[in-house]
């Protein structure tokens, strides 16, 4: 070695690629947070994925790792009309769980209520890399544990009532499924 150094090259003289070999390597969504607190779903990738592309109906939370499809009550597909995400391309997307969606999702009664019970699948068009490369899917039959799980901890509270003296009917809303 004789520690010559690398000659500069401004954009004037700049050199054209050689060979160009376009990414064709599909994102892999390593593991998942799901936290019941904060509403928020937490994806981890192999690479930076572009946000633009999410489609959160192709994200499924769902009991068990195998869950068939004849076990639907015990699994939420997200929809694009209740949960959304802002955050920037990156390796990790945050995911806001809409209130349609909580709520449908904390009445199920096997499915996100511990870490045991806790698994995601999702198909091809959930979410795509920088390159347009779809995200390799999870099968509902080979749904991946949740790697950080935050129960529920906030109490309902009740926010509007009322009371037919007709017919002795007393109506309750509360902030969240109860």
């Amino acid at each position: 070695m004789n520690y010559n150094p690398v000659v500069n090259r401004t954009s004037l003289d700049a050199l054209a690629v050689a060979v160009y070999v376009p990414d064709k390597t599909p994102p892999v969504l390593n593991e998942f947070d799901l936290d019941l607190n904060s509403s928020e779903l937490q994806l981890r990738f192999s690479e930076t994925v572009n946000r633009d592309t999410l489609e959160v109906e192709g994200i499924t939370i769902q009991y068990a790792a195998n869950a068939t499809h004849s076990s639907s009550l015990q699994s939420l597909q997200l929809t694009e009309a209740s949960s959304s995400s802002d955050s920037p391309n990156s390796t990790q997307i945050t995911i806001e769980i809409g209130k349609q969606d909580l709520d449908d999702l904390k009445r199920l009664t096997e499915v996100a209520t511990s870490s045991n019970d806790t698994y995601l699948s999702l198909n091809s068009t959930a979410i795509a890399d920088m390159s347009g490369n779809p995200v390799t899917p999870i099968p509902i039959s080979l749904g991946i544990p949740v790697t950080l799980f935050t129960q529920d901890m906030i109490n309902p509270e009740l926010v509007a009532f009322g009371l037919d003296l007709n017919t002795g009917i007393l109506t309750m809303t509360f902030s969240e499924t109860v």
